[in-house]
């Protein structure tokens, strides 16, 4: 199975990497799951938010299967 990953941000790894701290979490661990996973064939795509910078028509039409899996980001209006 070839899977696709879109992130939004330039690295990978959202509450992970942004909300845990580094002395509790070494981001270098998180780094080193998605280098093993590019390896075994992920295709990592950053900087790209679904449906800003790709429609979500396009991901439909480009793929057989689809996971939307959405982080715990606050909304533009909650600042």
């Amino acid at each position: 199975i070839k899977v696709t990953m879109y992130e939004k941000d330039k690295i990978p790894g959202g509450l992970l990497v942004w909300g845990i701290p580094g002395f509790k979490l070494d981001k270098s661990v998180i780094q080193r799951r998605f280098d093993i996973l590019q390896k075994a064939g992920l295709e990592l795509i950053t900087n790209c938010e679904v449906g800003k910078d790709v429609s979500f028509e396009e991901i439909r039409k480009n793929y057989d299967a689809v996971y939307i899996g959405v982080g715990a980001n606050l909304s533009d209006s909650s600042k």
